[in-house]
């Protein structure tokens, strides 16, 4: 373990209480990167816009992907500035989805998403709610287990979805392409593995073969990159999504942003068909 001085080591404790809701494995990467970050930066100030992209240039000597790196500044760097109600002081150069991964099983194609949802259409109430939710808002698996009917704003037409991360809120409205079937489910309580195997199956019917790594969050990348196509900016898709480089935490209702965002997303008009 780095030697720390006493700001850095009561810095990484509170990202350690902040990071509390974040998967085992996942919280253990931010600590360490976060860490190996500011041992790095020894007597400096962390947050300064320069300290930062000297890290980066240390980063990019050692031969790291640009992808990676970042995935550290965005990620467990940018924890701390997130931490510290700030935004990051640098911008990355944008990569291209094929560099992030050379499996291109992380993505599905527009067309794919189009046969899952048809597909979803033709069978069960669960699977159709679960494609609903899973294309128009990308959730996590396990934020999907936790909607509950009084996430149902009924009155104002929005959905509530409780995140893993940071343990906030997503507050959206609900489209009317999908209205009906939201609206009409009853939320009974299920697993997790019963979501996974009813993507599954759902997928499978469509006729889409599925690779080993295409699940939800599979559909998550692709409504990210199919949002930044179609011209939205990192703000207004982490707004929606949670999820890039700017950090305004998703916890108000944005209505114009969410229109926006479904004006965008090109499989949406699938529930009409």
């Amino acid at each position: 373990m780095p030697t720390l001085n006493k700001a850095s080591q009561e810095l990484l404790a509170s990202l350690n209480r902040d990071l509390q809701y974040y998967a085992p494995h996942t919280k253990a990467q931010y600590i360490n990167h976060a860490t190996d970050y500011l041992s790095w930066v020894g007597s400096r100030d962390w947050r300064d816009k320069e300290v930062v992209y000297l890290y980066i240039a240390k980063l990019g000597k050692a031969r790291l992907a640009q992808a990676h790196i970042n995935y550290l500044i965005r990620g467990p760097v940018g924890s701390l500035f997130r931490m510290e109600g700030l935004r990051l002081p640098v911008t990355l150069p944008r990569v291209m989805p094929a560099v992030y991964t050379p499996n291109e099983a992380l993505l599905f194609k527009v067309a794919e998403i189009k046969e899952i949802i048809r597909a979803a259409m033709k069978g069960t109430a669960q699977e159709q709610w679960l494609i609903a939710v899973v294309t128009t808002y990308a959730p996590r698996v396990r934020e999907i287990q936790r909607i509950k009917e009084e996430n149902i704003l009924r009155e104002k037409n929005v959905i509530v979805i409780h995140t893993v991360k940071h343990n906030l809120k997503r507050q959206h409205l609900i489209p009317e392409q999908v209205s009906e079937v939201l609206l009409k489910y009853d939320y009974p309580s299920v697993s997790v593995d019963f979501w996974r195997d009813t993507l599954y199956s759902v997928i499978a019917r469509a006729g889409v073969k599925r690779k080993l790594k295409q699940s939800f969050r599979a559909i998550r990348h692709t409504l990210i990159e199919e949002l930044s196509y179609g011209g939205m900016t990192d703000e207004e898709i982490y707004n929606f999504t949670g999820t890039l480089g700017a950090y305004a935490r998703p916890l108000l209702l944005r209505p114009e942003n969410d229109k926006k965002v479904f004006s965008v997303i090109p499989w949406l008009g699938a529930w009409l068909d």
